[in-house]
């Protein structure tokens, strides 16, 4: 198993961080077309916010990914921040469902 290395014009760096994302009461909500938005959604945020997705799940109830992150940008802004645009966004897709 190799160990892939990122880099910047000055820096070498590999910063992993794993995130799991849980539905309140963990009702199965993640389903079909919302699932779809989800991972749409998720790789969309991460992208601009030059992050890699290592690997992800979203599951019916909870979602996984495993981010390479940038240390140009602090990794409390591109959790905190995407997962609140991430669930502003979702929370009005599933307010458009019912």
């Amino acid at each position: 198993m190799t160990i892939e290395y990122r880099k910047n014009t000055h820096t070498i760096f590999r910063i992993e961080v794993h995130l799991v994302w849980v539905t309140k009461y963990r009702y199965k909500v993640l389903t079909g077309d919302i699932a779809e938005r989800t991972r749409e959604l998720v790789r969309r945020i991460y992208e601009e916010n030059k992050a890699q997705i290592l690997s992800g799940v979203v599951s019916a109830n909870h979602v996984h990914i495993l981010l390479s992150i940038d240390p140009s940008i602090s990794s409390q802004k591109t959790v905190l921040g995407t997962t609140t645009l991430g669930m502003r966004i979702l929370c009005g897709l599933c307010r458009e469902c019912e």
